[in-house]
């Protein structure tokens, strides 16, 4: 009966040391997930990583500036002129009421003059 003691003792001791290790483990592992997640992108391990997505951000950032520069050459003169043409229509639209009002006063007066004429 001993023996199934002193076994017992030592599984219960065991399992406790083993309880004891897995908490010591996962308090380490949130440790160093917290370092990994507040020196992200700084770690040694990642400086080659690091450098080959600046090197392709610039590269793309390059493009892009290439791409608005000619955007803005050849865009923002068509754009002007389509605002230019835009605005003469819009007076000229603006301005149609008037001078077919002005027309339609001329025409009145003609017709008048020609009916006193042919009577």
């Amino acid at each position: 009966m001993q023996a199934g003691r002193i076994s017992h003792r030592t599984r219960r001791l065991l399992s406790q040391n083993l309880a004891d290790a897995k908490a010591k483990l996962d308090e380490q592992d949130a440790k160093l997930a917290e370092f990994k997640k507040h020196n992200m992108g700084s770690l040694p391990d990642e400086t080659q990583t690091n450098l080959g997505l600046l090197t392709g951000l610039n590269t793309q950032l390059q493009a892009a500036t290439q791409a608005l520069g000619q955007a803005q050459s050849t865009g923002l003169y068509r754009v002007a002129s389509f605002l230019a043409r835009s605005r003469m229509e819009e007076r000229a639209i603006r301005d149609k009421p008037q001078a077919l009002d002005q027309q339609l006063a001329q025409m009145q007066d003609h017709w008048r003059l020609y009916k006193r004429l042919h009577r």
